[in-house]
């Protein structure tokens, strides 16, 4: 972006985005949270119901699909989140961008 399209009104629309994903940040967070306690549950039950050793009950655990079910699903919230959090920190910096560079046009460094 160039700094000539840097204005009032992309800083508006970059606070606007900000604005209307803040619920959908809280959200992706929270899956990720969820997900991560549903990994937790899923192994412990699947290793309650297996018999041998506990190292073979061990590996018997993450070698189970209900399990590897709980891992794609933990990495599709992280990935979620991901791209909620990046969107929002890209916003931000255009909102600190524009005032960086107000700050020194104000100060007659710029143009």
């Amino acid at each position: 972006m160039g700094l000539e399209r840097l204005n009032e009104d992309r800083v508006e629309r970059a606070m606007a985005v900000l604005a209307e994903t803040d619920m959908q940040a809280a959200d992706a967070k929270v899956m990720v949270l969820r997900t991560e306690q549903k990994i937790k549950t899923v192994k412990a039950v699947v290793y309650a119901a297996l018999e041998g050793s506990i190292e073979d009950k061990k590996q018997k655990v993450e070698l189970d699909e209900s399990v590897k079910k709980a891992w794609e699903d933990y990495f599709s919230a992280v990935r979620e989140h991901e791209i909620v959090k990046n969107r929002r920190e890209r916003e931000v910096l255009v909102v600190e961008l524009f005032r960086s560079v107000n700050a020194n046009r104000r100060m007659g460094q710029m143009q």
